[in-house]
């Protein structure tokens, strides 16, 4: 009884942390497509703010976007 509970508490989790990976990769892919395009953009607003948003987070420490 208690083999099996542990069994299915531990594949949970096991899903729940793939899904969540990948999902994280997904979002994270079509952010950087788009903040990519927007880099390149003709207008310049467009263009400044992709650029602040990509070196805010390129360089801001990890843990402090952990906790943020």
């Amino acid at each position: 009884m208690i083999e099996t509970w542990i069994m299915t508490l531990a594949a949970t989790t096991i899903t729940l942390c793939v899904a969540i990976s990948v999902i994280a990769m997904g979002v994270g892919t079509i952010a950087g497509i788009f903040l990519g395009f927007a880099q390149i953009s003709p207008l310049s607003s467009v263009r400044k703010s992709a650029w602040f948003v990509t070196h805010f987070f390129r360089n801001a420490p990890w843990l402090v976007l952990l906790f943020y």
